[in-house]
Order: structure tokens, then sequence, then C-alpha cells
């Protein structure tokens, strides 16, 4: 039996790290998306053409507000994934990695909705406000699993 060396620290510190700024990063495109096909919905415009000021305010405001908002997410992704042992093997193992990264995020968003809305969330609901909530954990539910997979193909190790 041969024994491998499973780095655990550096998988989770490469999640908790990278995994936010970088869902920064996919969630901006996703938005860019969103807008091409609806101008006129909810989501924030996005011009194509930026001068290098703002996109270095931009490069620098993602990654402020990834660390931020998405480290805690991305830590637990970090945890599931090193605690279930997966290794870069084929395609299943991604699609594992993605669906790990998905329903944690997914599962913050919630509790992130549940919090702001101070527990009312149950008490009176409208459709308008499950839509929006049930999109916005979509949304963030994929950044999260695109994040995961890309950061999962750089530090997990190869079976």
């Amino acid at each position: 039996m041969e024994f491998y060396n499973y780095s655990t620290g550096k998988v989770i510190l490469s999640y908790a790290l990278l995994g936010g700024p970088l869902g920064g990063f996919i969630l901006v495109g996703l938005f860019k998306i969103f807008d091409l096909i609806s101008p006129n919905s909810i989501v924030p415009s996005i011009p194509f053409q930026i001068d290098s000021i703002t996109l270095i305010r931009g490069f620098f405001s993602l990654v402020i507000l990834g660390i931020i908002v998405g480290m805690i997410p991305a830590l637990l992704t970090g945890c599931a994934i090193t605690k279930l042992r997966f290794f870069r093997k084929n395609l299943s193992s991604y699609f594992h990695v993605f669906a790990i990264g998905f329903l944690i995020t997914v599962l913050f968003v919630f509790l992130i909705n549940l919090v702001l809305s101070d527990f009312k969330l149950f008490n009176n609901p409208n459709l308008g406000t499950v839509i929006v909530m049930a999109n916005s954990m979509i949304l963030f539910g994929i950044t999260g699993g695109l994040s995961s997979v890309i950061v999962g193909q750089f530090v997990l190790p190869k079976s």
C-alpha cells in the first residue's frame, strides 16, 4: 500500500485566500453576461471600455471584497474537500469539487439572507422576495462552484 502525504494545510489555506477573490472576478463576469442578455435587469451594469485607473481600483476592490465576504465559504469548501480527500483524477472529481463549492456557498448565502432579514423571511414571504433570494443563491452558488474548481485545479494533488 502506497502512502501519500495529502497537503491538507496547503489546500485549506489556498482555498481560503484564493477562493474569495477569484469568486469576485467570476461574479463580475457573470454580471456582464446577464447584462448582455437582459440590459434592463437589476444586475449592476459594467461598461466594456474601462480606463486603467478604474480597472486597478476595481481589481483591488474585488480582491478585498472577495477576501472579506468569500473567505468563509471558501474556507469551509477547502475544509470539506480535504476532509473527503479529493484528488485531481477525472471529470467526476471536478464535478464533486464543483458540487461542494456550490452547496456550501448556497447555504452561506441563505444564512446571510436569513440574518439580513432579521429571521422574518419565513413569517411573511412574498413571491418577489423568494425569487430574488433564489436567484442570488444560484448566482453565488455557481460562482462558488467555479471558484472551487479553478482553485482545485492548482492546489489539489493528482491521484
